[in-house]
């Protein structure tokens, strides 16, 4: 169905659809250490800062509301792993002492400081995509779950004090009761929190979008 919009209304949807865009960043590494995402981080945080200012300013002067939250997806968190494991292996005169904290050359901790910073100082939410889910279960009749999801976290270094949700996506099982309604997949939503109870989502893809 056609809508007919007049040329201010167009205006005001692009407009609009611009800003929500606005506040969405994808970053990816670029190079071969973290130090192209700390640059990323820091770049996003002086523009967040900015506009903090400049609605400090207009607050001001009117009834301005404050900022909606700013989404951040970092795709992904194991790109670097490989050569993480080399860089914190090389041997350094710092390391040689503490071998078990690794050489710091592949600037992680650094990332991840600068990452808890970010958050620290603005309304941001992160979502970050990982490859490795370990310790994962598939769900049977959507009667088994998978305890030690609660506790995956992959990383086993800063990022787990900043996880408050961990999302694993699933192939479904052949037989089971979500096989048989016709689903493709499975979504399991774990709440890093004490009671370790994990929420099942199943889903398709198809050519009308995403059926649940």
């Amino acid at each position: 169905e056609s809508c007919d919009y007049t040329v201010n209304e167009q205006q005001q949807i692009d407009m609009a659809i611009a800003y929500c865009l606005g506040r969405m960043h994808i970053i990816q590494p670029r190079d071969f250490t973290y130090l192209n995402l700390v640059a990323t981080l820091e770049s996003l945080r002086q523009s967040l800062q900015n506009d903090q200012i400049q609605r400090e300013n207009i607050r001001n002067t009117t009834n301005h509301l404050n900022a909606p939250p700013t989404l951040l997806l970092i795709d992904s968190l194991t790109t670097l792993d490989e050569f993480t494991r080399v860089q914190e292996g090389l041997p350094t005169s710092r390391s040689s002492s503490n071998r078990s904290r690794g050489s710091g050359l592949s600037e992680k901790n650094e990332f991840y400081r600068q990452l808890v910073r970010l958050r620290e100082e603005h309304n941001v939410m992160i979502v970050a995509a990982s490859k490795n889910i370990l310790g994962s279960s598939i769900v049977y009749d959507g009667v088994r779950r998978d305890k030690g999801l609660r506790r995956n976290r992959t990383r086993g270094d800063a990022w787990d004090k900043l996880v408050t949700h961990c999302v694993a996506l699933h192939h479904i099982a052949d037989g089971t009761m979500e096989d048989r309604n016709g689903y493709d997949f499975v979504a399991t939503l774990s709440a890093n929190d004490q009671n370790g109870d994990t929420n099942i989502f199943p889903y398709a893809v198809t050519a009308g979008g995403i059926r649940c």
